[in-house]
């Protein structure tokens, strides 16, 4: 895959038509003063907030914020079902007293959908806006009591490092912990940088005495060898866990160290040919 192959896949570049519309857009909010600096523009702004109702085989009543400054956002609901049909068809088994443990959350859409079938999940995600919309997403379908948010990157320590991210989009993706991202993803010119708190996932749930998980869902795009590192002994003693191998050596040596310690592969989906890496779900023999 060559450079510009990365770009187009990890990057965004707007059509034409959507620059010239924005462009435009940008000159008619200007002369109308919705600028956030007047109590008329404020309250345009508050209102055009609404949610989007997803329809989906797991619930039908799922609410989703969408309209916050990214079509991402509205990506991510319309295409609940059939992105990742895999982790749909795991979902949907889930009972009742299942523990679920949703390492990379983003804003919430597979959290939300695990809230509908069991009522004991944490969600780990690292970046601030998505957390704020995850928040949001719990509140609009009253599950703010059934999931925990834990609001701290997973690693192999407790510690400050510098988180690396592509935008300061909504919904974004492809943030990684002490170096730049293996994807090739854009924006690495130290605009999109922070230091933020590392914490061991296996310190988290010891030191808050928290259920261990039976379900667990690791989608970290490129980390997964310092989460495994902080997490290995959840990670190991959970029934099933759903696996996004991002296809780089780190990712391919945790998934060897899985299959090592008595985990079998289920399934084995590829959700886009054009996209490195590869969907798992994994079962432990030993349970």
């Amino acid at each position: 895959m060559n450079n510009d192959d990365v770009q187009a896949l990890y990057g965004y570049k707007a059509p034409l038509e959507e620059r010239i519309f924005k462009y435009i857009l940008k000159i008619l909010l200007f002369f109308l003063r919705i600028n956030g600096r007047n109590k008329i523009s404020n309250w345009i702004l508050e209102e055009v907030n609404p949610f989007i109702l997803v329809k989906s085989k797991i619930d039908n009543s799922i609410k989703f914020k969408w309209i916050t400054g990214h079509n991402r956002l509205l990506w991510r609901a319309k295409t609940f079902d059939t992105e990742e049909s895999l982790m749909i068809k795991w979902l949907s088994k889930f009972r009742r007293d299942d523990i679920f443990l949703d390492i990379g959350a983003n804003c919430g859409i597979y959290t939300l959908a695990a809230a509908c079938k069991c009522d004991n999940i944490s969600a780990v995600e690292l970046d601030p806006i998505n957390i704020g919309i995850l928040k949001e997403n719990l509140v609009l379908n009253n599950f703010e009591e059934k999931v925990l948010i834990i609001p701290f990157a997973a690693g192999d320590s407790n510690k400050k490092e510098l988180i690396y991210f592509r935008s300061c989009s909504k919904s974004d993706a492809f943030q990684t912990i002490g170096k730049p991202s293996p994807l090739g993803t854009r924006l690495y010119d130290g605009k999109h940088k922070t230091t933020q708190l590392l914490f061991s996932l296996d310190y988290i749930y010891k030191e808050f005495k928290l259920k261990l998980p039976n379900k667990i869902k690791i989608d970290v795009d490129g980390n997964e060898k310092l989460v495994f590192k902080g997490a290995e002994e959840i990670i190991l003693n959970a029934e099933e866990i759903y696996y996004e191998d991002s296809g780089f050596e780190e990712s391919k040596k945790v998934l060897n160290k899985l299959l090592y310690n008595g985990f079998k592969i289920l399934k084995d989906e590829k959700p886009d040919k054009t996209l490195r890496g590869r969907n798992l779900l994994l079962k432990n023999s030993n349970i």
